[in-house]
């Protein structure tokens, strides 16, 4: 429903930039003769490029660096993340889906997705170090799942039919 809605939005935009542009055609005289044609001027094509061109490369050279930072980041969780399934599979494979639902869905919404709204809102800090928080928080589901399955709360006996 929110991809339909952003859709729609997008069109209705688009038709109020359309509308406005064309009723103030003294503001807008680019717009004259705009679809007589759909070819744009070899000339006017590359005055874009030219221009454009450094902010292209930045922008690409800017999400390379963030990009290899996030699988520095994300290489340097697996530990982390090893430990983490091997505690949730232990934990569901003994039966205890209501816990691992709580270790999983509820530990999501309560505390990753919170943390993330707020490093992003009412902090200035970097994508890659609000990446980093996310990814960190995890360690408290470590510690977590270590006590759970050390306590052995785990372990059901799903093998007793009628008891």
């Amino acid at each position: 429903m929110a991809a339909a809605a952003t859709v729609i939005a997008r069109f209705v935009e688009c038709g109020i930039i359309v509308t406005w542009t064309h009723a103030h055609k003294q503001k807008n005289p680019f717009m004259e003769g705009a679809y007589q044609r759909m070819a744009v001027p070899k000339g006017l094509v590359k005055q874009i490029l030219l221009k454009g061109k450094p902010l292209l490369v930045n922008e690409i050279m800017w999400s390379l660096g963030t990009a290899a930072q996030f699988i520095r980041i994300a290489s340097a969780m697996m530990p982390l993340y090893a430990f983490l399934h091997a505690a949730y599979f232990t934990l569901r494979s003994g039966g205890k889906t209501f816990i691992t639902f709580l270790f999983d869905s509820v530990y999501m919404w309560v505390v990753d997705i919170p943390l993330a709204f707020v490093l992003t809102r009412f902090t200035g800090m970097d994508i890659v170090w609000v990446y980093f928080c996310c990814q960190a928080i995890e360690i408290f589901k470590c510690i977590i799942g270590f006590v759970l399955v050390k306590k052995r709360v785990w372990v059901q006996n799903m093998t007793n039919v009628g008891d």
